[in-house]
């Protein structure tokens, strides 16, 4: 039953890879939800959108860039969403990183306060990463995601343009596909 449902999860996964070549703008819902019969789940946050801010509760973002997405815009962003206790789960992050020829940056990634991976930026262009999430990382009803960025910078300290805001990551969205035992 176990490969059963890690089958189930990589299947999604593969067909989300698959169909998130096309980037046509549609509506999408700021947040989205759906369950299956087997206690899989796949939950979306749309960061395009200012109604995200009803499901998830952010520090250390700047305001949402309707149709774009929201930067990071301190050392320290959290992400604080509605999590499913006790589930296995794969977290694929869609985003962009603020890196330049001359600024690059590294991001620790907390998990409830236990550093996860160290993401290394060096160029920009826009990428998915994946957090595995086991039941025993987050043992809350909300999950708490912490980007530690080592060294944001303004486009206006680097000459680009005469924005003031520290920027580290872009996010344009979450996605979240689970199971529960």
């Amino acid at each position: 039953m176990k490969m059963n449902k890690l089958f189930f999860l990589l299947a999604i996964l593969s067909l989300t890879a698959c169909s998130s070549d096309n980037k046509a703008k549609e509506e999408t819902p700021a947040e989205s939800s759906q369950v299956s019969d087997n206690n899989a789940y796949v939950k979306k946050y749309d960061f395009t959108s200012t109604e995200v801010l009803n499901h998830v509760s952010l520090s250390g973002f700047s305001d949402v860039e309707p149709g774009d997405g929201i930067w990071t815009s301190s050392n320290e962003a959290i992400v604080d969403m509605p999590w499913n206790v006790g589930s296995t789960s794969t977290m694929i992050l869609d985003l962009r990183p603020f890196v330049t020829d001359n600024h690059k940056i590294n991001v620790e990634v907390y998990i409830e306060d236990n550093l996860y991976d160290i993401w290394k930026f060096e160029k920009e262009s826009p990428t998915s990463k994946y957090i595995f999430i086991k039941p025993s990382d987050v043992t809350d009803d909300v999950a708490s995601i912490r980007f530690a960025i080592d060294s944001p910078k303004t486009p206006a300290e680097l000459g680009i343009n005469s924005d003031t805001r520290k920027l580290g990551l872009f996010f344009e969205k979450i996605t979240v596909f689970g199971f529960k035992e």
